[in-house]
């Protein structure tokens, strides 16, 4: 039995272990991080082109058979410059004949190909969902999009230091890899006063969809909006303290002391609402995104817009269908590692060895 796993995420390396385990031959495909740790991980370091059945077409039915009778074929892009590079070393008297415009014509990207009995994939064919309402682009959204301020869903982790140094920082949906991302923050957050986060979500309970396995980054959420609440509380007590003082003062003393600031929430949530435009100013540093809210999504009316440093955007996933033309809507032995654990990915799977037999 071959398992291909299509992704370069924690769910693709997690199914990779499991399976492997269980004396699988297992195969990762994916677009991976320089400084993850792949050794003695099968893998190819490749971007995922399509998947389909080796022969049969997505409607072909057999009589007496499942479609599990063809192979999958996992298609990819191969970058063949290294490739060409080395070769180039060890035959350069072969690669002196040829011109630099055959040379350069070599080192196009091609595809290559490998044959699976199974797949599971994860986010190599997931594609993050824009931060608009429904789930599209909000204004301005696709010409910012390669703006290094903005991440999308498991793109956070990647860029994990650079968030942890914004100043004021805008969560836009309440998907995992957000609420993930809080709990990373946590302790960066509460001990920089001068730090805001600004969460926009158009759930009126934050978070509310997150599957109950996560109970332990949820408990993290909570832990944080209760501390920021004692830190803010602590901060009113002081400044009511301080306003009396200086409302004291002889008037005279009185007019040349300014009055002590207010303090202001630096955890603000602003729930049942969504993101109608993103933008960037000449004039002004920073990023700005325009929220409404509504009563159709269980809210107040409201139109506000939010300065800040970064964006995070995580309003979950969709898949990306153009990929997997060649397969059937429900093809068997094609497992989402997000929709299902993978201990129900392996009862799936034996039913096929069982029918054999």
């Amino acid at each position: 039995m071959k398992i291909a796993i299509l992704g370069s995420d924690r769910e693709a390396l997690d199914a990779y272990q499991y399976f492997t385990e269980l004396g699988v031959h297992v195969k990762l495909f994916g677009e991976f991080n320089p400084s993850m740790d792949l050794s003695g991980v099968s893998h190819k370091n490749v971007k995922i082109a399509r998947v389909h059945k080796r022969f049969i077409a997505p409607s072909h039915r057999f009589e007496s058979r499942s479609r599990m009778a063809d192979t999958f074929r996992v298609v990819f892009n191969v970058n063949a410059t290294s490739e060409i590079e080395r070769q180039k070393l060890e035959n350069p008297e072969i690669f002196e004949k040829l011109g630099e415009d055959v040379l350069e014509s070599l080192k196009n990207s091609i595809e290559s190909f490998e044959d699976f009995d199974f797949v599971c994939f994860s986010n190599e064919l997931y594609r993050p969902n824009a931060m608009g309402a429904a789930n599209v682009c909000a204004l301005n959204e696709k010409t910012l999009r390669n703006d290094e301020r903005l991440t999308y869903h498991s793109e956070h982790q990647s860029c994990l230091d650079a968030i942890k140094q914004a100043r004021n920082l805008c969560l836009v949906g309440s998907g995992r890899e957000n609420l993930r991302l809080l709990n990373e923050l946590k302790d960066v957050y509460l001990e920089d006063l001068t730090k805001t986060i600004q969460l926009v979500t158009s759930e009126e309970i934050p978070f509310d969809g997150i599957d109950l396995k996560d109970k332990e980054l949820i408990d993290g959420f909570r832990d944080l909006l209760s501390k920021d609440r004692e830190q803010f509380n602590s901060e009113v007590t002081e400044f009511e303290k301080k306003i009396m003082e200086w409302r004291s003062l002889e008037p005279h003393i009185k007019a040349k002391t300014p009055a002590p600031a207010e303090p202001k929430p630096r955890l603000m949530i602003y729930n049942s609402a969504v993101v109608s435009s993103v933008d960037k100013l000449l004039d002004r540093e920073g990023l700005f995104v325009t929220i409404e809210g509504s009563e159709l999504l269980g809210g107040a009316e409201q139109l506000k817009t939010l300065a800040c440093d970064r964006i995070c955007v995580d309003q979950g996933l969709y898949l990306d269908t153009e990929k997997i033309r060649g397969l059937d809507h429900n093809e068997e032995g094609f497992y989402s590692l997000i929709d299902m654990s993978l201990d129900e990915i392996k009862e799936d799977m034996l039913k096929y060895f069982s029918k054999q037999n």
